[in-house]
């Protein structure tokens, strides 16, 4: 009898094993496809660029965290609070801003170092009813809210004083300065406070799976305190967990 011998491709015997491990894996995941469509609660941790009415508008770094609350298939509660990464600031006079005694003081000294430091945080709360659309993969919200913006600021100065004479007249250094002979104080000042503002917030942005428990999140919330100030605005993304 002529036994026949049966030869095996190259690295077929490693495609049966590899096809079932892929095939056990797809049968233990939750389709990804539908997870938008489930309401499930979602916390994400959060980093943008924010522009605050209290800090002038300009956009800075903040550092936050927030959850997506289901209210039904449709609505959801979304809150967020964030914290804005400290800042020193050293005041330096420019051309053309008015002049101030600290700027004047400089000015005419420039060979001392302006050590006043002035460090600012600012941490706002935004929470929001929103309307989700969703759909398979990505879903879409839109809503609005009421919200705070509060500042904390922590200031280190030397005072700059006016030189007066022993009748109480101002000393001239020059006869075209604009104010009077200047000196700074020896030791510091130091001063903190709060200033807290509240906001009605318009937002919307988008939702996407990147697998069924993983989520990221980006959008903008618009920020509106009073109607003849600069709007404040945050621009947002995260990542995050969904519940089952």
């Amino acid at each position: 009898m002529t036994r026949r011998r049966f030869e095996t491709a190259p690295g077929s015997t490693l495609r049966l094993p590899l096809a079932l491990v892929l095939a056990a894996l797809a049968a233990a995941t939750p389709p990804l496809v539908a997870q938008q469509r489930e309401p499930k609660i979602e916390v994400y941790g959060l980093s943008g660029i924010y522009a605050t009415e209290v800090n002038g508008g300009l956009f800075k770094p903040e550092v936050g965290a927030g959850v997506l609350l289901p209210l039904g298939s449709k609505w959801a509660a979304l809150v967020d609070a964030s914290v804005g990464v400290p800042r020193l600031n050293e005041y330096q006079w420019k051309p053309g801003e008015p002049y101030t005694v600290e700027a004047e003081f400089y000015r005419r000294n420039p060979h001392l170092t302006n050590e006043d430091v002035h460090w600012r945080r600012v941490t706002t709360i935004r929470p929001s009813i929103v309307r989700i659309w969703r759909r398979a993969r990505v879903s879409i919200y839109a809503g609005a809210g009421f919200g705070l913006e509060s500042e904390h600021n922590r200031r280190r100065y030397r005072r700059i004083l006016e030189v007066h004479d022993k009748d109480g007249n101002p000393v001239w250094e020059r006869e075209n300065d604009i104010l009077p002979a200047l000196v700074q104080a020896e030791s510091f000042t130091t001063g903190e406070g709060w200033s807290h503002q509240k906001a009605l917030i318009g937002r919307f942005g988008v939702l996407a799976s990147l697998t069924p428990r993983i989520g990221v999140r980006g959008g903008y919330s618009c920020l509106v305190s009073y109607l003849d100030q600069p709007l404040s605005g945050a621009f947002e993304v995260g990542i995050g967990y969904r519940f089952r």
